[in-house]
């Protein structure tokens, strides 16, 4: 997958993260506290992670808001900068 497709997956993935930590992107976008070209940023760190697969099936089993991001999660750090 490649081009505007893989962005959108990495993208879905990306907020699904956050989700799950407790984020709202377009919450925190229109609040200040993050910019589109962070948020760019993040998802392209995201599409370079080998783990992918992986964050589907953590972020499957979460049924309560995850105090983080798991710890091989690519964009864990960025998250965490919006949740402290």
């Amino acid at each position: 997958m490649s081009g505007p497709s893989r962005f959108s997956q990495h993208y879905w993935l990306t907020n699904g993260m956050a989700r799950c930590v407790g984020i709202n992107l377009s919450h925190e976008i229109r609040a200040g506290r993050l910019a589109h070209s962070d948020l760019q940023d993040t998802v392209a760190r995201c599409a370079l992670c080998p783990n992918a697969g992986q964050c589907a099936q953590w972020m499957g089993h979460q049924c309560d808001v995850a105090p983080d991001p798991p710890k091989y999660c690519e964009i864990r750090d960025d998250l965490r900068r919006l949740t402290h």
